[in-house]
């Protein structure tokens, strides 16, 4: 084995092995940076999920909300969407004034 790390297939070996490990380190030190900008380790998983989700599925649900593709059952804005987002709004009072129409199904 000594003498394999001295050959050219050895030493190749050695280079990838080398330049892979740099790279895993790297991304490593990146992703923990993000995660540290981002409060993955200060705060739970509900609120992370809540950052997330009001940065990239409450625009989504806005531009969705402006459509006139709904219908109105009781007073509650129901609208028709193929997607698997579940969503339900409520105001302050804590009433609802509208969903997605697979928010009442089971989920399970």
């Amino acid at each position: 084995m000594k003498h394999f790390f001295r050959t050219i297939a050895g030493k190749s070996i050695l280079f990838i092995t080398c330049i892979l490990s740099v790279c895993i380190l790297a991304a490593s030190i990146v992703s923990a940076v993000v995660m540290i900008e981002e409060g993955f380790y200060e705060s739970g998983e509900e609120a992370v999920f809540g950052r997330f989700a009001s940065r990239r599925i409450l625009p989504w649900w806005l531009d969705r909300y402006t459509y006139n593709d709904y219908s109105i059952e009781d007073g509650v804005r129901i609208y028709n969407t193929d997607s698997n987002l579940i969503v339900t709004v409520t105001d302050i009072d804590g009433k609802l004034i509208a969903k997605t129409s697979n928010a009442g199904r089971d989920t399970a």
